[in-house]
């Protein structure tokens, strides 16, 4: 027999479970609902992520290729400018060339119209002296005065074959290259000395060379001997024969980087006024000067086409020194 009460009681429980059983399912709905909620925001997160790294990865290769890109363009700036650099310094220099080469070509001609008239005046000189001499010969059926005459006659040959010499080195000078050779300086400076044999009274000097006979150094052997041959005939002409002896020394010198070749008399000297003109083209210092006015110059000239120069001390009534620096070629 059912109890009524107790009956009642297990409905109000019945009823208790079953509100509880709703609520358990609305939450497990609920969890079961925000954890699809959640697994889907992971996705999303992933694939949010997976796409922020393939997207980082581009900005990074990006980045390399601008970095490289920019690295490139440095470079081809550097370049730009060192082509500017480069350029500029080649214009300056083919300026300076330019400017260097009509300062040259100026006095080049300024030198041929000088050296035209007085070259043309110091060749005349003596073949109208050698023709005045010979039209005395003719006219003098004695002879008397022969030895005389013909002495003259030798005389200005001698200056009219000096005259064209020194032409000849001198278009030899600036028309041929220059050609290094390793050569006996003892033995070619011997060999001037033997050519100038035929100067008057050259035979009545002292020569001394101060050169050791095994003597080699490297430069155009055929310039230094057209500057040795005008320097040391240019100590004959100018001899002091009233001197007890009449001396010209060769000496030689050499340091890390230049020959000095010295050409010394013990002659008249020269006075102040004449030193710096003596290496200009037909400059004579004297009236009484015998030379055609060309050595020293050509002497000049010819050091500075092999890269030196030409000092000269003197004092006069003692001795007059030339000293010729000429560089020691580099070999490679």
């Amino acid at each position: 027999m059912d109890n009524p009460e107790q009956n009642k009681a297990f409905e109000l429980l019945r009823e208790k479970y079953n509100r509880h059983e709703k609520i358990l399912i609305q939450a497990y709905k609920s969890i079961k609902q925000k954890e699809e909620a959640l697994e889907i925001l992971a996705i999303n997160l992933k694939e949010s992520n997976e796409e922020t790294q393939q997207l980082n990865e581009e900005l990074i290769s990006t980045n390399e290729q601008l970095f490289a890109q920019k690295e490139e363009l440095e470079k081809v700036q550097g370049e730009l400018l060192e082509m500017n650099s480069n350029l500029e310094s080649q214009v300056k220099k083919r300026t300076e060339n330019l400017n260097n080469t009509v300062s040259k070509l100026n006095k080049t001609l300024g030198e041929l119209d000088r050296f035209v008239y007085s070259a043309s005046h110091d060749l005349s000189a003596p073949v109208k002296s050698i023709l005045g001499l010979l039209y005395i010969l003719k006219i003098d059926t004695n002879k008397s005065q022969l030895n005389e005459i013909l002495g003259h006659i030798e005389n200005s040959i001698y200056k009219l074959e000096d005259v064209i010499k020194s032409l000849i080195s001198y278009s030899q000078n600036t028309r041929l290259e220059l050609k290094t050779e390793s050569f006996n300086l003892f033995e070619l400076v011997n060999e001037v000395i033997s050519e100038l044999a035929y100067m008057p009274l050259a035979n009545s000097i002292d020569f001394i060379i101060d050169i050791k006979n095994s003597m080699t150094i490297n430069t155009d052997r055929q310039r230094l001997s057209v500057i040795l041959h005008n320097l040391i005939s240019n100590s004959i002409k100018y001899a002091n024969f009233d001197k007890p002896e009449s001396k010209v020394m060769i000496g030689f010198e050499q340091n890390d980087d230049q020959y000095k070749i010295y050409v010394k008399d013990n002659g008249p000297g020269i006075e102040k006024d004449h030193l710096k003109k003596i290496f200009k083209m037909f400059y004579r210092g004297t009236e009484k000067s015998t030379g055609s006015g060309l050595g020293l110059f050509i002497a000049s000239e010819t050091s500075t086409a092999l890269g030196g120069k030409i000092k000269v001390n003197s004092i006069p009534g003692s001795e007059t020194a030339f000293a010729v620096s000429l560089p020691i070629p580099v070999v490679h």
